[in-house]
């Protein structure tokens, strides 16, 4: 008996040799399916590698488990998850009466740099200047280095002068986030009997309590700072529906008014605005969505509606700008607008192109020819191989013709070289005639059946439903990858800066998706 246990040790120990060692798990049965120069099923990679790289996006993936090397007070076990512009800040929840920790690990290439103490959990967006975090939990608003995790904010008086504070003990409760500019806190709240006002502020290097702003209703939502640097701005909205911009005053100085914009609605909770920065020639625009569902466009100098557009739909969240795309979830699913508001078609209504539209957006010129290499390739032939290129200028679409026999015709005029394509005009190219519209104000899509945007990738986008994520065509909402399933994930970051992707799965282990 004795012996035929031994020999069947030995052949089991045989048949494992054979095999290579596989178990027939999760990672050992993912399809090896190929995405661009990435394999999908990665040998050392687990399942959610593995789906990651299976979304067709050409990239790297990178894993982190940030309890290989365990703090003292036990096992880190994330609860929430922050994606700044230089860091990923993963909050951990308190073991046995612990207080929780905040993790900051560099974005680029999940480097873990430092942990630090909280005394509370976090309630709201995390907010950041060019060197400073702010985290603002029920009762206290935490200031730390981005850099090093250290305080930010110091003594000024007795024994402990000089030394770091931990936190700043807050006289009235918080609503939203903070935000920050130069060495100024702004942050909003109820009011308190001290003051009655409704945006906060305070010292980025003490703690001493400013002069603020009052508005007329309440914030619920984190104050943005935008703008030059040599003259930044404080937009606020609040639930009346009232959008404030304000000079980004210094905490000891008296606020000075900008302007105020009466929306149409009142503005709900959790609903935020966002702000676009300034190009070339063009100034940075502030989206807001009421609560009726209606979308606005405010210019950031001078408060004036650039567009808007009733979707007829009821809002669930905020507008998120990724890029130049913007995205608001409503509750029948996504709407997407294009943030530039400079986007403008041409549509052939006659010829063998009738019908079909050629898009034309701010950036670098394109070529509109009947030639391979144009980016708006028509096919009519008395069209030149390059006819004529289109750019924008400043806010304005000019179209010029290329090469000395190339010529157009504007709204039926004579023929001409050069000239603006305004909203409703005609341009005529070969034999074919366009109509030129204006689409800033119209969405690109409508209810897409996802739970948010993650991220988006030139004109790729990822879309999260659940823990499922789909690659979508930026600009027309179609589906142009597979829909994978992030089964060992729990939570995905909304990534608004580039088209990398963020998740966090088991107690504490990260993964990324760094897109080429």
């Amino acid at each position: 008996m004795a012996k035929r246990l031994v020999l069947a040790a030995f052949l089991a120990v045989v048949v494992a040799c054979k095999s290579g060692g596989k178990s027939g798990g999760p990672e050992s049965s993912m399809p090896g399916k190929k995405s661009g120069s990435v394999s999908a099923a990665m040998p050392g990679h687990d399942a959610t590698e593995n789906a990651l790289l299976s979304l067709g996006l050409d990239g790297r993936v990178a894993r982190l488990d940030l309890n290989t090397a365990t703090w003292k007070q036990g096992r880190v076990v994330v609860s929430q998850m922050h994606l700044m512009s230089e860091v990923l800040l993963l909050e951990s929840k308190g073991e046995k009466k612990m207080p929780p920790h905040v993790h900051a690990v560099l974005r680029a290439g999940l480097e873990p740099r430092w942990v630090s103490e909280l005394s509370e959990p976090t309630l709201f967006a995390v907010g950041e200047n060019d060197d400073t975090l702010l985290l603002v939990s029920e009762h206290y608003l935490h200031a730390l280095e981005t850099h090093t995790g250290r305080r930010a904010f110091t003594f000024t008086t007795g024994e402990l002068s000089g030394l770091r504070r931990p936190s700043l003990l807050l006289p009235f409760t918080p609503t939203g986030g903070a935000a920050a500019q130069s060495d100024t806190v702004y942050l909003p709240s109820f009011g308190s009997p001290e003051n009655n006002k409704t945006v906060e502020s305070f010292s980025l290097v003490t703690g001493e309590r400013g002069r603020g702003w009052r508005t007329r209703g309440d914030i619920f939502s984190r104050a943005i700072v935008g703008g030059d640097r040599g003259d930044p701005k404080l937009y606020v909205v609040t639930d009346t529906g009232i959008v404030t911009c304000l000079d980004a005053f210094n905490y000891g100085y008296e606020p000075r008014l900008r302007w105020e914009h009466a929306l149409e609605g009142r503005v709900g909770h959790g609903i935020e605005s966002f702000l676009t920065p300034d190009g070339k020639g063009s100034v940075g625009g502030l989206f807001i969505v009421d609560n009726e569902g209606v979308v606005y466009c405010l210019d950031r100098i001078t408060g004036s509606r650039r567009w808007v557009n009733a979707t007829s739909r009821r809002p669930v969240a905020g507008p998120q700008v990724h890029g130049d795309l913007c995205v608001v979830k409503m509750k029948s699913g996504l709407i997407g607008f294009d943030a530039s508001n400079l986007v403008y078609t041409l549509t052939a209504t006659n010829g063998p192109d009738a019908g079909k539209t050629f898009w034309v957006r701010p950036g670098k010129s394109v070529t509109l020819g009947s030639g391979g290499k144009a980016d708006l390739s028509v096919a009519d032939k008395a069209v030149g191989a390059s006819h004529m290129t289109l750019e924008f200028q400043g806010e304005v679409l000019w179209a010029a013709c290329k090469g000395q026999k190339n010529r157009m015709s504007l709204n039926g005029g004579a023929a001409t070289a050069r000239g603006m394509l305004l909203h409703g005009s005609t341009v005529k190219v070969g034999e074919t005639l366009f109509a030129v519209a204006s689409r800033g104000s119209e969405p690109l899509w409508v209810d897409l059946p996802y739970d948010r945007i993650i991220a988006k990738a030139g004109d790729r986008m990822i879309a999260a439903k659940g823990m499922n994520l789909t690659l979508l065509n930026a600009w027309t909402g179609e589906v142009v990858g597979p829909t994978v399933a992030l089964t060992g994930a729990r939570m995905v970051a909304t990534n608004t800066a580039d088209g990398n992707v963020f998740a966090v799965g088991g107690d504490a282990v990260v993964y990324a998706l760094f897109v080429r």
